[in-house]
This record gives structure tokens, sequence and C-alpha cells, in this order.
């Protein structure tokens, strides 16, 4: 099981998820402490109407082996 960022827990407002789910929270904490079945990263949070909507990312850099995102430099 997967979990999003602790600092969730600070949001007090309720917590809608539309993407790639549709899930809906009391409030951060409550998302905070729920588990996925998949990695993800959050890719944009926003107000809207007195709720904060949430988009997810898939983390694909989980077996990265290049954290860094560049590729090595060749001489050659």
């Amino acid at each position: 099981m997967y979990k999003l960022d602790y600092g969730l827990k600070k949001i007090i407002s309720p917590v809608h998820i539309i993407q790639p789910v549709d899930l809906r929270f009391a409030d951060g904490g409550e998302l905070a402490d729920y588990g996925f079945e998949e990695n993800y990263l959050i890719k944009s949070i926003k107000a809207v109407g007195g709720e904060i909507e949430i988009v997810l990312e898939e983390n694909r850099q989980v077996n990265s082996l290049d954290w860094t995102e560049e590729k090595a430099v060749s001489f050659f």
C-alpha cells in the first residue's frame, strides 16, 4: 500500500481526488491515512467551491536508477 505526503494532514477542507480515480475524503488527514494500490504523486491541487481538488499522477521514478533524470556524458 502506498500513501501520499504526510503534509496533507494540514488540509481541513473536504478533499476530492478527480484523476486518475474518483475519491472523496472528509479532510486531508483522512486522505493522508488512505492506502493506494499504485504509487502516486500529486500533480495539482486547487480549491473549488469550498473543497480541495487534487489530480494525481503515477510515480514512474520508483525503480529508476537514474534519479537525477540526466543521461551520462560520453566523450567517445
